[in-house]
């Protein structure tokens, strides 16, 4: 349940910054520290209607309250940061054609990818996210592009 009580202060951090940029932009410190929190939250945050971030919240908070299995799309989200994470722990050790190094000193994210070094280096379409999407997907038994909509939906 600590995964889902994450995936909530996700959504509330996304209401609170939504807030904030009625009235100002928020720092890019805050952006930052939220991106490496939850990868993706950025796009999400722009792609999701408001009544769709009121409609998570609440049904997150009804799943934490009575301990209950949380719906797909929380799974899902669950899922796709925690592998982002590990992704993008091992895309920066890669940066500028560096080697890897110590695998044991990366985040426990990292560890589904660590025998995939090569499609981290050079993913998809020179997307991350796309074969974490795909990763996630296959996962949970969906094809990819229903992923893509169970994550963010479109207005």
């Amino acid at each position: 349940m600590s995964e889902l009580r994450e995936l909530l202060d996700k959504y509330l951090t996304m209401r609170a910054l939504r807030a904030e940029r009625a009235f100002t932009t928020p720092s890019r410190t805050v952006l930052r520290a939220v991106s490496q929190r939850w990868p993706g939250v950025l796009a999400e945050i722009d792609r999701i209607a408001p009544e769709l971030l009121e409609e998570r919240i609440a049904t997150l908070t009804a799943a934490l309250e009575c301990d209950a299995e949380p719906p797909l799309w929380a799974r899902a989200w669950i899922l796709t940061h925690a592998r982002l994470r590990g992704a993008l722990a091992i895309k920066f050790r890669l940066r500028g054609g560096r080697p890897l190094g110590d695998p044991t000193t990366l985040p426990p994210d990292a560890a589904p990818y660590l025998d995939r070094i090569g499609e981290i280096a050079s993913p998809p379409n020179g997307r991350l996210v796309e074969l974490v999407y795909a990763d996630v997907a296959r996962e949970l038994g969906l094809d990819p592009a229903e992923m893509r909509t169970l994550l963010m939906p479109r207005p």
